[in-house]
């Protein structure tokens, strides 16, 4: 917030991360997982289950689901968490 606040920030995901690497998960493609992010993409939220236990095992090889794919992208810090409304 301070670098907000502050106005001190940058481009710090471009230059950390490439778009092929994300691909994979987006490739995965479960639960309509590509149009959800087009919707986004658009200003759309999306309801996630950020702790569903059957599935999400909080690392980078376990990925299953929708819900899996979407959490790991908001611990990752691509995507914002609205807790109160439970979206991203």
């Amino acid at each position: 917030m301070k670098a907000i606040k502050n106005k001190e920030f940058s481009t710090y995901w471009t230059t950390t991360e490439t778009y092929e690497s994300l691909k994979i998960y987006i490739d995965i493609d479960e639960d309509g997982l590509k149009e959800t992010i087009v919707q986004m993409l658009g200003g759309a939220g999306c309801k996630i289950d950020t702790k569903n236990t059957k599935t999400f095992q909080n690392d980078l090889t376990n990925i299953k689901s929708k819900d899996d794919v979407l959490t790991l992208l908001v611990h990752l810090g691509y995507l914002a968490y609205n807790q109160a409304e439970q979206t991203v």
